[in-house]
């Protein structure tokens, strides 16, 4: 009798070590640091609600990613004087807690100028799409014949690429 595939490619993953766990038949690999920076790179949003978030994903990490990662300023306190950084918020803890905290502070503001930026390239890149779109009207909508109308109209319109944002200098 064959062994399930999903067991099967668990045990492939896990040849040299357990890294893979087998969850609802899908292999789940547990690199905590890479999964944790990736969530914290997601984050990095124009909404400031996002950022006691990341503080609190960077405690999972080690200290010395935590240090580079961490929005919170008592974390950064704590760990700046045992770890190598050039994070400005890392340097600023020689001068105490304000200093930390507005370094933290010019870097979240930066984080979420960036991200506005990125997200308005992709909205410029999407307007005339939208506006072809809603000219379509309702009838033209319906399936099913909509969807190749709509493709062709996407690769129109919709660009294949899109440039980097426009870089300002946080100052």
């Amino acid at each position: 009798m064959s062994k399930n595939v999903y067991f099967e490619l668990t045990d492939a993953f896990n040849r040299d070590g357990r890294i893979v766990l087998l969850a609802s038949g899908q292999a789940v690999v547990h690199y905590q640091l890479a999964i944790m920076e990736s969530l914290i790179r997601m984050k990095r949003t124009q909404r400031a609600k996002d950022y006691p978030v990341i503080g609190e994903l960077a405690r999972l990490l080690p200290p010395e990613r935590e240090l580079e990662l961490t929005t919170d300023p008592d974390r950064v306190l704590e760990l700046a004087p045992r770890h190598a950084s050039d994070r400005p918020a890392a340097r600023a803890a020689r001068e105490g807690r304000l200093a930390v905290v507005l370094a933290l502070a010019a870097e979240a503001d930066r984080l979420q100028q960036e991200d506005r930026r990125r997200v308005d390239a992709y909205e410029r890149a999407f307007a005339p799409y939208l506006v072809a779109f809603r000219e379509l009207g309702r009838d033209a909508l319906a399936l099913p014949h909509s969807h190749d109308r709509l493709c062709r109209l996407a690769e129109r319109l919709l660009p294949t690429t899109l440039g980097e944002p426009d870089r300002e200098d946080a100052q």
